[in-house]
């Protein structure tokens, strides 16, 4: 379900569900970028305990800096960059994805 589908569901607007999670309207407005596999656990918070919202923001605001950087992975300017700056680049990118696995088990055993 998308976020904007469920705020119409729910009869409320992203502020109020900002405020219901006790996290930041900015981070809301990325959640339609996020999986829709994660919506499900992002818009059920309400129980959460305070650091349990934090893990799932945290996650949200990683998926779209993982999106980001892929994006510039498969660009031209990034096949511009010297060698040993894409490997770089690409040694972040599997960081990334390393670390919001982590994130998703963490959030899983909530």
């Amino acid at each position: 379900m998308k976020l904007s589908d469920y705020l119409e569901t729910e009869g409320i607007t992203a502020a109020e569900l900002s405020r219901r999670l006790g996290i930041s309207k900015a981070a809301i407005s990325k959640w339609d970028e996020v999986p829709e596999k994660w919506l499900g656990v992002l818009i059920t918070t309400k129980g959460y305990k305070d650091f349990q919202k934090r893990v799932v923001q945290e996650l949200a605001d990683l998926e779209v800096r993982i999106s980001g950087l892929s994006t510039f992975v498969g660009s031209e300017a990034y096949s511009a960059l010297y060698q040993a700056e894409r490997t770089r680049l690409t040694e972040q990118l599997e960081a990334m994805n390393r670390y919001a696995d982590i994130l998703k088990r963490r959030i899983e055993g909530f």
